[in-house]
């Protein structure tokens, strides 16, 4: 299934601002309104950065993608 990558999250989805995410690279927690998305099949990862999600697509490994 092919990758999605998104800014935050649209308006239309009504997320607290108060609601932090956790990077799944570098583990830094940042606001789930502000946190760049990369949806793969059912499952949604958060980043804080480009980079971040950048390495993390480069990473089949930790997709489960072997």
């Amino acid at each position: 299934m092919p990758k999605k990558r998104t800014n935050a999250a649209p308006e239309s989805e009504s997320t607290p601002q108060d609601v932090l995410v956790e990077d799944p690279v570098c583990h830094v927690l940042i606001p789930k309104h502000q946190a760049l998305r990369l949806r793969q099949g059912e499952k949604i990862y958060y980043f804080c950065s480009e980079q971040c999600c950048d390495q993390f697509a480069g990473k089949p490994e930790q997709q489960g993608e072997v």
